[in-house]
């Protein structure tokens, strides 16, 4: 993977990783599991 890719990779990672954050903390319902959604935010390893 080159490093353009990678940024790109990180801004998709970022972005879904808000989605379901949004979805959890202001509406209440998710499209995954929690756990789902706590091993991409902790294996993407991205500071938000």
């Amino acid at each position: 993977m080159t490093k353009q890719e990678a940024k790109v990779r990180i801004e998709k990672l970022k972005k879904l990783i808000d989605k379901y954050r949004y979805q959890y903390h202001v509406l209440n319902k998710l499209e995954i599991s929690e756990e789902a959604l706590d091993a991409l935010f902790w294996k993407s390893n991205i500071n938000i």
